[in-house]
């Protein structure tokens, strides 16, 4: 298995050394990154792999894959996982560029294709710490209101 798995990074190489990269070419420097991850991809341990890049300028500066040590108990929550470690990095990322002057004020874009980890992440009942909030915080008014139902005030 290890040396089928080694016998296709060298053809990979092989067939992909001519390839440039090319940095730069879209005059916008937006941070954009891009998440993904596999669930329970490895046999032996069960655990994912996932995997996030960057990009400014249209052109990837910075990326990591690794196997996670956590073991996801389905592809939505893996990538959930992955996108948690993209925003952190993305959060250290845009404001790193924003110091150097890189980026302009404004948000950065995190993309990601698992439908269901897009609606976990804009569902608030999905995430009890938010209706948690309306016992560790003073809120605004819309957002108290909003969060009221979900502990059966009506």
């Amino acid at each position: 298995m290890h040396w089928n798995a080694a016998i296709h990074v060298v053809c990979y190489l092989k067939d992909t050394h001519l390839l440039p990269l090319s940095l730069g070419g879209n005059p916008e420097l937006d941070l954009v990154s891009f998440s993904n991850s596999s669930h329970a991809d490895c046999p032996d341990t069960a655990c994912l792999t996932m995997g996030y890049c960057f990009s400014v300028g249209g052109a990837v500066f910075t990326w990591l894959s690794h196997q996670q040590k956590t073991v996801s108990n389905s592809s939505c929550e893996a990538e959930y996982i992955a996108l948690s470690e993209a925003s952190r990095e993305a959060l250290w990322l845009h404001q790193f560029l924003r110091e150097v002057h890189i980026l302009k004020p404004g948000p950065s874009v995190l993309l990601c294709d698992n439908n269901g980890a897009k609606a976990l992440l804009s569902d608030p009942t999905h995430h009890s710490c938010n209706v948690a909030d309306i016992f560790t915080k003073a809120l605004p008014r819309p957002d108290f209101t909003h969060l009221q139902p979900y502990l059966g005030l009506r």
